[in-house]
């Protein structure tokens, strides 16, 4: 018995992103549209993707419970669906403790250790085998990611607006260390306009329409040719 029941009548906004791609990696220019749909508490409970032919890739829906914990969630991949479904325990202080998630090929596991600081760690099991450590700062910032698989380590630099400036991926098995470093521009508002990649010299640029929400995103290569554009249309349902 499935617990989905897909409830999209709770949806209050939707978010339509287009996205022109100037040199894809298969050479092609392309257009691709990404339609999310968002509940009154700013949880995501669907994703569409769509082709420049208008055809669906993928799909993703999410039900969730009274206090904002999944219950559900259905994949929808090459008309192949997937159910996903949830359960979780709370702490003493009624916080997120463990969730389980399980579909018929595998189960998913996340356990939640809170420090007194106000930091904590995640630790995420797929078959009961630990594939990843995650530590948060008190501002529930990505710090540091450990996967067991791949064995990388990355860690995060934000600067005091939390945005990511600097993450160092340090591979485990070659003693490899890769770094990216990020440059941040804000205007008067305190809002993100400018994104420079200095590792790749590749910059993002950030436009917002009157009432302060992304309307145009647009990615430029090392030399300024622009490499995609996506623009943003906000519905209320």
């Amino acid at each position: 018995m499935d617990s989905f029941t897909g409830n999209m009548s709770d949806s209050i906004y939707n978010i339509e992103r287009l996205t022109y791609y100037s040199e894809p990696a298969n050479g092609i220019s392309e257009y691709l549209m990404l339609s999310e749909a968002f509940d009154r508490n700013g949880k995501k409970n669907a994703r569409i993707l769509f082709s420049q032919k208008g055809e669906k890739i993928s799909s993703e829906k999410w039900v969730y419970d009274s206090l904002g914990y999944p219950v559900a969630k259905e994949t929808l991949i090459n008309d192949k669906k997937t159910i996903m479904n949830y359960t979780y325990k709370l702490d003493s202080e009624g916080r997120l403790s463990s969730l389980n998630g399980s579909d018929e090929k595998s189960n998913l596991a996340m356990i939640v250790k809170y420090q007194s600081d106000g930091t904590y760690w995640e630790s995420h099991y797929t078959d009961k085998q630990l594939y990843l450590n995650k530590e948060f700062n008190r501002d529930k910032l990505l710090v540091t990611e450990y996967n067991f698989l791949s064995k990388t380590n990355t860690i995060n630099t934000y600067d005091t607006h939390k945005t990511l400036i600097r993450s160092e991926i340090i591979d485990g098995s070659s003693g490899f260390t890769k770094v990216e470093s990020f440059h941040h521009t804000y205007n008067v508002l305190g809002k993100l306009t400018e994104t420079n990649n200095l590792t790749s010299g590749c910059p993002t640029f950030f436009y917002y329409n009157t009432e302060g929400m992304v309307e145009r995103l647009v990615q430029k290569g090392k030399r300024g040719k622009v490499m995609s554009i996506s623009r943003f249309e906000y519905k209320a349902l």
